[in-house]
């Protein structure tokens, strides 16, 4: 039996994990960190919320020292609160995109529960969080993975926020193709794209990748990019089928840089397990979905026509991008 001190830990770091995601979707982290000492009754009223709930969440916050407060309302960053700045997209993931979810879990575990649209989950929040970490840990990785070619339409497979593609565009990409299969992802898209001033050169789609034709706007594309979503098209069959499928929709393509969180080696203890890896794999084990391990991953590639040029490792626990070229279907190289 856990002992006490253990389940009051376990249920105040929930607290605390929800007091995170809420104040960093009010934008009250980032604000911190640009002013240095926000005072918090200001703060409030300039934004109509409501007074008491945030001064309950910034109390948790000050118990675990991410914050400190002041009896003049102050608040400045505390002794934790560089490390949560860096991981507070990953909270967002999980309480505010998976939080329906979790709300409900036991009822998804009868199999009579599992039936179709049961997975309650909020594109928009998940996005969201994908942006967050992925400044954090992914983009500086990507950003030198990409420089090392030269490519002019770029088409990114489960674009959500659209930020990378944003990004890609303004540093080297022509044109940019953005296709995502949520809705609330690619509404959080279209205000970033419109926001960035690309709308003649950024087009979205809303579909699913695995059931996309060939067009001539597809036609056009060279670079390929995927981050986190390749895992959502396993089992190896199905995967196997959308990869070489992507050969024909994409038919001009000369990369494909796919990143990806893979599954990481069994834990014995929850001492060192990472931020991020145990939800990972809790949510997907729920949605029934299988997670391929880094070995899984390149024998399939190969097996697809993708031809594997490198595996740099991100600043994600168990993540990577795989640097890849299309063969000949006579497997000679490209």
């Amino acid at each position: 039996m856990p002992s006490p001190l253990l389940s009051a830990e376990l249920f105040n770091g929930h607290l605390a994990a929800v007091a995170i995601s809420a104040l960093n979707e009010l934008g009250l982290l980032d604000e911190l960190d640009r002013a240095g000492t926000l005072h918090l009754p200001t703060w409030v009223e300039q934004r109509q919320l409501h007074a008491m709930t945030v001064d309950s969440l910034m109390e948790v916050l000050s118990l675990y020292d991410i914050v400190t407060r002041s009896e003049d309302g102050h608040a400045r960053p505390g002794k934790h609160f560089a490390d949560i700045l860096r991981t507070k997209g990953y909270f967002t993931w999980l309480t505010s995109g998976y939080g329906r979810l979790f709300q409900k879990l036991s009822s998804t575990v009868p199999l009579a529960g599992r039936e179709p649209g049961f997975i309650d989950r909020d594109g928009a929040a998940i996005a969201l969080g994908g942006r967050d970490y992925g400044r954090q840990f992914v983009d500086e990785q990507f950003a030198q993975v990409l420089r090392t070619k030269d490519f002019r339409v770029v088409a990114d497979l489960g674009c959500g926020s659209a930020e990378r593609l944003i990004g890609m565009v303004r540093h080297g990409a022509a044109e940019g193709i953005g296709i995502d299969m949520n809705a609330g992802a690619i509404e959080l898209a279209e205000k970033a794209v419109k926001g960035a001033d690309l709308e003649q050169r950024i087009g979205l789609v809303l579909g699913d990748l695995r059931t996309l034709e060939p067009s001539p706007r597809f036609a056009q594309v060279d670079l390929l990019t995927s981050f986190f979503n390749g895992h959502d098209l396993w089992p190896r069959e199905a995967c196997l089928a959308v990869l070489q499928r992507l050969r024909q929709v994409f038919p001009h393509v000369t990369r494909f840089l796919l990143c990806d969180t893979y599954r990481a080696e069994p834990f014995t203890s929850s001492a060192g397990v990472p931020i991020f890896t145990l939800g990972f794999h809790v949510t997907h084990a729920v949605m029934g979905q299988y997670i391929p391990t880094r070995e899984e991953w390149l024998s399939l590639l190969e097996e697809a026509g993708w031809r594997c040029n490198g595996v740099h490792d991100i600043g994600i626990p168990s993540s990577a991008i795989f640097d890849l070229a299309p063969l000949h279907p006579q497997g000679r190289h490209d």
